[in-house]
């Protein structure tokens, strides 16, 4: 009898460990689905940063008088566009007008 109880605990036992292993792997992904939506998020707020910096400095272009090279400069400089992103933002502006 007491092997076969000592068998039975080590069976429950076993099954607690399992199930506490499955338990802990599931909070875990939990946590890393969690920490992916907020990386996500912090995308989003550079994205809004980026084009806030970019309306700003196409504001300034209007305001300063800024030829479209300046411009162009200017965006590649503060928000790190290529030639080819800040020419087009910037001949919105001075095509337009």
């Amino acid at each position: 009898m007491d092997r076969q109880e000592a068998a039975e605990k080590a069976k429950i036992t076993a099954k607690t460990t399992q199930t506490d292993l499955a338990a802990e792997i599931q909070k875990e992904l939990q946590e890393l689905r969690e920490q992916l939506q907020e990386t996500g998020d912090d995308e989003e707020i550079d994205e809004n940063a980026q084009n806030e910096i970019i309306i700003n400095t196409l504001k300034n272009a209007v305001a300063k008088d800024w030829t479209k090279t300046k411009t162009v400069q200017e965006l590649r400089k503060s928000a790190n566009l290529t030639v080819k992103a800040a020419r087009e933002y910037a001949s919105e502006i001075f095509d337009a007008n």
